[in-house]
C-alpha cells in the first residue's frame, strides 16, 4: 500500500511535493529523505516541460521546490508559469541566485526562498510551513536585505537585479524576457551599470559586482 493510501486510512493530510531540479543526485536524495518519513509524497521533474506536465497530470502540489538554474528555462519565467499552473506554493530552491533575484521572485508571488545549504532536518519543517500557506524566508536573507538600504554605487533596484542576472550568465534578450522588459531597455541599464561601476563591459561589471558583495 502506498503513502497516499496509508495517509488516507489514518485520516492524515499528505504533503505532496514536486522537486524541479535537473541535478538527479540532489532530487533523488530529497525524495529518499522526505519519503523516509511518513507524511510526504515526492515527485521529481528534471525539465520545465516535465514540471508543468506533472502539475497538469497530478493536480496542485502543496509545495513546489524550483531550482532557479534549469537547462530549458532561464531566469524567472519558469517561476511565473509554475505559480500560475500550481496556483501558488512555489519556492525557489537554489544556491546560485543573488538576493535581488530572490526579492523579485517574492514580488512575483513565490512562497519563499530555500537555500540548498539548508539541512535536511530543517527542510522538512520548511516544506510544512510553505504547505500551510506561509512564506518562508531565511533570517540571514532578511538581514542582508535590511543592511543594504541605499545600494552601493547608487545602482537602481532594476539595475541591481539586472546585474545579478548578468552574473547568472543571461544575455540581454533573456534578461528582457525574464523581467518583461524590452531588450533596448536592458541594454541601456547595462550601460548605466558599467558607468556606475567604472568598468568597460558586462564581464567586468560582474567581476566588480562580486568583489563588492552585490552578487
Amino acid at each position: 500500500m502506498d503513502q497516499l493510501s496509508n495517509a488516507a486510512l489514518r485520516g492524515e493530510e499528505l504533503v505532496r511535493v514536486l522537486v524541479v531540479d535537473d541535478h538527479s543526485l540532489i532530487s533523488e536524495t530529497l525524495r529518499h529523505v522526505l519519503t523516509e518519513e511518513e507524511g510526504f509524497h515526492v515527485d521529481l521533474a528534471i525539465t520545465a516541460k516535465d514540471a508543468l506536465k506533472q502539475i497538469t497530470d497530478n493536480d496542485k502540489y502543496g509545495v513546489v521546490l524550483l531550482d532557479y538554474d534549469m537547462p530549458d528555462s532561464k531566469g524567472l519565467s519558469l517561476l511565473e508559469k509554475l505559480i500560475a499552473a500550481n496556483q501558488g506554493g512555489v519556492a525557489l530552491f537554489t544556491g546560485v541566485a543573488g538576493y535581488p533575484i530572490i526579492q523579485k521572485a517574492l514580488e512575483m508571488g513565490a512562497s519563499g526562498y530555500v537555500p540548498k545549504t539548508t539541512s535536511l532536518r530543517n527542510l522538512k519543517n520548511i516544506i510544512r510551513i510553505i504547505a500551510s500557506g506561509e512564506t518562508y524566508i531565511p533570517f540571514e536573507f532578511v538581514q542582508k536585505v535590511n543592511s543594504f538600504g541605499k545600494t552601493p554605487f547608487d545602482l537602481k533596484p532594476r539595475e541591481l537585479l539586472i546585474l545579478n542576472l548578468l552574473g547568472e550568465g543571461l544575455q540581454n534578450k533573456e534578461i528582457g524576457a525574464s523581467l518583461d522588459l524590452e531588450e533596448t531597455i536592458v541594454k541601456m541599464c547595462v550601460r548605466s551599470i558599467c558607468v556606475k561601476l567604472s568598468v568597460r563591459n558586462r564581464t567586468q561589471a560582474v567581476i566588480a559586482g562580486r568583489k563588492s558583495g552585490l552578487l
